[in-house]
This record gives C-alpha cells, sequence and structure tokens, in this order.
C-alpha cells in the first residue's frame, strides 16, 4: 500500500476524480436517468484525509468514524465515487460496505490495521450492487462477517456473487467492540433491498444510495428502483433516526438531515 503525502501529488490524483450519481454495473435500464456530477473532493478539504490511491481515499467523518471512498469507471455513467464507512471500537473495526473492488478493499482493511491499529472483523453491506459489496471476496477470504439482509444474499446469489455470511430478515443491531450500529430496512428504494444504518453514538445515518447528495439532480441508477415505495421508506427513515447529525450517502458529499427532503424532491419529480 502506498500513501502519497506529497501535497502535488495528492493534487493531481484528486483533480482527475469525478465523483457521480449512484449506479451499479450490474444494474443499468433504459429508465436509467442521465447522472449528476458531483464536485472531487479536493486536497485538504478535510484536515487527516489520506490518498491510498487514485481510486481510493479515507477521511475522518466524526469521531471514530472514517468515510472511505472508492472510484469505479463504469459503463453508460463513467467514474462514479462509493461511499462507505469505517467505524472503529477498541481493537477492532466494523466497516459499512466495501469498496468497489477487491483489491480496493484490501487496501482499506490493510490501512485501517497499519493506520489506525484495528482489525475490521465485521462488515455490514447494504445492497447487493457493487457499489456495496464489491470487495466481498476479499473479506471472506481473510475470514471477516459480513452482514446483510436476506434478499441480499439472495440477489447476490442469483448474480453469482458469494452471499453475506450472516444474513437478517428486516434489522440488526452490532457492537462492535464498542462500535456500536443498526441496519435497518426502510423499504424498497433505490433497490429492493437496500439498508441503511444508524450509528448512535456518532448520530451518522448512512443512507446509502437510497439517499442523494445534496448536488444530486436525479435519482440516479433506476434499474431496480421503486419509484412508488422510495418516498415511504425515506420517511421510515425520518420516524425512526428524526434528528441525525450527519447524513451519508452513498455517493457524493457528506450532507445533514436535509438530504433526506432532498431525495423525496427528486424521487416526486422522478415520477
Amino acid at each position: 500500500m502506498t500513501r502519497l503525502t506529497n501535497p502535488a501529488r495528492r493534487a493531481l490524483l484528486l483533480t482527475c476524480i469525478l465523483s457521480s450519481a449512484c449506479a451499479s454495473t450490474t444494474s443499468t435500464s433504459s429508465a436509467t436517468q442521465t447522472p449528476a456530477t458531483s464536485a472531487p473532493l479536493t486536497q485538504g478539504s478535510t484536515p487527516g484525509e489520506v490518498v491510498l490511491s487514485a481510486d481510493l481515499l479515507v477521511r475522518p467523518l466524526s469521531g471514530n468514524v472514517l468515510l472511505h471512498v472508492s472510484w469505479k469507471e463504469v459503463e453508460g455513467w463513467g467514474r462514479v465515487g462509493s461511499n462507505g464507512l469505517v467505524v472503529l471500537g477498541e481493537r477492532e473495526a466494523l466497516l459499512v460496505d466495501t469498496a468497489f473492488t477487491d483489491e480496493q478493499t484490501a487496501q482499506l482493511l490493510d490501512h485501517v490495521e497499519t493506520a489506525h491499529g484495528r482489525r475490521v472483523t465485521h462488515i455490514l453491506v447494504t445492497h447487493s450492487h457493487d457499489d456495496r459489496m464489491g470487495g466481498i471476496r476479499e473479506a471472506q477470504r481473510r475470514g471477516i462477517t459480513v452482514h446483510g439482509l436476506a434478499l441480499t444474499a439472495e440477489r447476490a446469489i442469483a448474480e453469482g456473487n458469494p452471499p453475506p455470511d450472516e444474513t437478517f430478515a428486516s434489522e440488526t443491531t452490532l457492537n462492535v467492540d464498542g462500535a456500536r450500529a443498526l441496519a435497518f430496512f426502510p423499504g424498497a428504494a433505490h433497490a429492493p433491498d437496500n439498508a441503511v444504518v444508524w450509528l448512535p453514538d456518532a448520530e451518522v445515518l448512512f443512507g446509502g444510495c437510497m439517499i442523494r447528495e445534496a448536488a444530486g439532480t436525479n435519482v440516479g441508477n433506476m434499474g431496480d428502483a421503486s419509484l412508488s415505495t422510495w418516498e415511504d421508506a425515506v420517511n421510515t427513515i425520518r420516524a425512526r433516526v428524526p434528528s441525525p447529525r450527519i447524513v451519508v450517502p452513498g455517493h457524493g458529499e457528506v450532507g445533514d438531515a436535509g438530504l433526506l427532503d432532498h431525495t423525496i424532491a427528486l424521487v416526486r419529480a422522478a415520477r
């Protein structure tokens, strides 16, 4: 793993990075809308940001929570950036979604262990698209327990991919060495199996691909979407997590609870 510390090299790398709307290499259709383009993360945007490669970075988010962002060239969408989380426990860590690929996921797992002194022992994946669980083979090769919805397991198998090791019907609570997380299914939206993750100690809501960034101008990839239930699903999140301090969309810049309202407005416009 190579850490880039030279400011000029980091600026050059990050200038080349484009963030796009939510997409999956396995799920596109003629109903897909034109993706919105987000501003790239730039050098110095957050103290402590570490660029692991041209396609992967990690930056502090809140307390013991880190944001990981990986990029991949996706047909029909261009260069897509995908968000996930690292939640640090006392000696172990929880990952929310893998990076796009096994190679990126290996880099990420190694970084957490070497830079933060924690081994990732559990991963929560929020649906079956490869921007959420594309690194599952690497995780399972290392003996990491992967958790996901039972429907996510079914869909992964149908797509020829390994399923999560531990499944839950609608919600589960994890405590990984002090790193607490609640994952629950609010209803079909971006995908029929999209779960969200609430970190109560940090007051961070990971909305995944069903929540759109503030710069987003449409709902993104609609290949597996359910426009008729998407708004209800967002309202279910709001009822269970009424006041998140930080909301992390699946793609693009982190925001606050206003992202839920923004998402609903985009869904209504898409109907």
